[in-house]
């Protein structure tokens, strides 16, 4: 609310005779219900203003889609964004034509994925393995990048978002995915992977293995 709409009528005192108890109690009804309408008006205002604050959040929950993708192999689930998918079939498709060729760069995330899941299968011990396979791995795509957090505008009135999330990480609940992230809970006790590409460079620094 701006100092306008702040600022009140002033005032003026002045001398009356008493007012008779009939007076009285109709004074106390007429402030009694300009009072209510006073709340009525702020409650409505807080109201507008939430409704605003929540219409300029990023809304991942109709931003993202996912499409689980079972590994076989090892039991895991992966959660990919579509175009993750798209990506990994392209790559089956071309794995033929350039197995013996040592200038493919095109890389799967699924595919490596499971390369990093079978070999820490292979490390940790049985007790764990349970553990591993009912863990899903959500994976976001670099062509759609992962943002959250509130859409500002700049000196032009255009809006913009913040930086992109390039990091993995683990959501050991669902309280920061309601909010600020405006996700799905279903993310909890899961870990999430917002730039594969970054996955894929990250991974090196661990062994050459999985981190």
């Amino acid at each position: 609310m701006d100092q306008q709409q702040q600022q009140q009528e002033p005032i003026t005192l002045r001398a009356a005779a008493p007012a008779s108890p009939q007076h009285h109690q109709h004074h106390q009804h007429h402030q009694y219900c300009q009072s209510q309408s006073h709340n009525d008006d702020n409650h409505n205002h807080n109201d507008d203003e939430s409704k605003d604050e929540e219409e300029y959040y990023i809304d991942n929950t109709k931003w993202r889609t996912y499409i689980p993708f079972q590994l076989h192999c090892c039991g895991v689930t992966l959660q990919c964004a579509p175009h993750i998918i798209k990506q990994h079939k392209q790559y089956q498709h071309q794995q033929q034509q350039y197995q013996n060729d040592n200038t493919n760069n095109n890389t799967s995330i699924i595919t490596i994925l499971k390369e990093d899941i079978q070999c820490c299968l292979s490390i940790l011990p049985p007790s764990t393995h349970s553990l591993i396979r009912r863990t899903n791995i959500w994976i976001n795509s670099d062509e759609y990048p992962y943002t959250y957090g509130p859409i500002t505008r700049d000196a032009t009135n255009t809006r913009t978002r913040v930086t992109p999330l390039t990091h993995s990480t683990v959501h050991h609940g669902h309280e920061w995915l309601l909010h600020p992230a405006h996700d799905t809970p279903l993310k909890s006790q899961s870990i999430e992977i917002y730039s594969p590409a970054e996955y894929c460079k990250s991974r090196l620094h661990w062994n050459g293995r999985g981190g």
